[in-house]
């Protein structure tokens, strides 16, 4: 049998005809600085607790552990199986993961589904998130002579593999903002109007938003709103433009290749395949001497936002941590294009993430707030406890809902 050794699976069960909720995790982090103290020493400063991963996200890990544990010693027992499923390869695809749960589908088998992973709002409230954006990777490469030239001998008679990609890259989307490719929003449906009035509830200041990372604007299409672009649009990113030189001075060099990497965001009802096959007819089109190279992809997700699973877990969030104005938990659809339903003939899941304990962006993730862990333990711990109202939800309904 093979081996996944990145992966840690465990289980707590009552008994086999218990409902169970499973916890899906993803070990990562960045490197990126020098550290003050040992990384793998957990360390508190200021409030603050400091160690390698903790809020990318070890401490979601450990905040979950904690509530399973609190609950126990306060009731005794726990009100459904308990499924733990660690990873520790997100940071590059998760490349490994659709293989295991295939050949662990008894293992896994759970009605509902929690990811514990993100951000806090900026207003300072835990989200529920119902939802993520798919990725689709790829890179186009131009090469032309075979080897770099003197632009001043062959300047005008070779092509420069630099322009084609340049003018290439102005087919595929436009100055408004749209995406030029074709059948590329093929199959997007408009948002409900659930969808849309729960954004109009995020709280938003756009001129902080800018002011904080240094902004003078924000992309085209200007006229659409912050939160439908973040959650409802696909996206095409150039990632990275490579070619020629770059280095100090100039250097007369017509240069042989170049290389562009691109990420498409995708929402519900877009598939990775599809959009690469589409992307590939738009090379063959317009460049056909570009070479397409496919790069990883995840497929979008998305929970329906009338799931009868996202009271409960409010609630939970809420007795846990208090309500205040502003700060009880956001349904927050960031991303929200993005989770369908999974479903199998005796159990209805879903991916339902709540994001609690993150606050520092993903290059931080050596930080997190105590009093955001302290919190988020509660918050699961109560989560845990009102899974014994979401185990009497009708599964038959949940599965129509998927």
């Amino acid at each position: 049998m093979k081996s996944y050794s990145c992966y840690m699976c465990a289980r707590r069960m009552l008994s086999l005809a218990q409902p169970r909720l499973a916890w899906r995790k993803s070990r990562s982090c960045l490197l990126f600085r020098k550290w003050l103290f040992p990384p793998f020493e957990p360390t508190i400063r200021e409030g603050r607790l400091y160690a390698r991963g903790v809020s990318d996200n070890k401490g979601q890990h450990f905040a979950q552990i904690l509530a399973i544990e609190s609950h126990l010693k306060v009731h005794g027992a726990l009100p459904c199986n308990v499924i733990l499923l660690l990873e520790g390869e997100e940071e590059i695809g998760s490349p490994h993961i659709a293989d295991f749960v295939r050949v662990s589908t008894e293992a896994l088998k759970a009605d509902f589904a929690v990811k514990a992973d993100g951000a806090r709002h900026a207003s300072g409230a835990p989200v529920i998130k119902f939802g993520s954006r798919g990725v689709l990777s790829f890179g186009l490469r131009c090469r032309h002579a075979n080897g770099d030239l003197h632009s001043g001998n062959f300047g005008g008679v070779v092509p420069n593999p630099i322009w084609t990609l340049v003018h290439f890259l102005g087919t595929m989307k436009n100055a408004e903002g749209k995406i030029t490719i074709d059948g590329f929003h093929d199959g997007i449906e408009p948002s409900s109007r659930e969808e849309l009035a729960a954004i109009e509830r995020l709280p938003l200041d756009v001129e902080v938003y800018k002011q904080s990372l240094g902004l003078l604007r924000l992309d085209a299409p200007a006229a659409l709103p912050f939160y439908e672009r973040l959650c409802f649009r696909p996206t095409l990113t150039i990632n990275g433009f490579h070619g020629g030189y770059g280095g100090p001075g100039s250097k007369t060099v017509l240069p042989s290749e170049a290389f562009v990497k691109f990420d498409v965001r995708l929402v519900d009802a877009q598939d990775p395949g599809d959009i690469l096959r589409k992307v590939a007819a738009h090379v063959e089109k317009h460049a056909p001497d570009v070479e397409l190279i496919a790069m990883e992809n995840m497929p979008p997700s998305k929970t329906p936002i009338a799931s009868p699973f996202a009271a409960p877990l409010r609630r939970a969030f809420v007795a846990a941590q208090g309500q205040r104005k502003g700060r009880s938990p956001c349904l927050s659809l960031r991303v929200l294009v993005a989770c369908r339903a999974m479903s199998s003939p005796r159990y209805s899941a879903f991916l339902l993430s709540i994001r609690h304990t993150r606050t520092m962006m993903k290059q931080t993730t050596r930080r997190m707030k105590i009093d955001h862990l302290i919190a988020s333990t509660a918050g699961f711990a109560q989560a845990l406890h009102c899974y014994m109202s979401l185990a009497r939800c009708d599964l038959v309904n949940l599965n129509r809902l998927a």
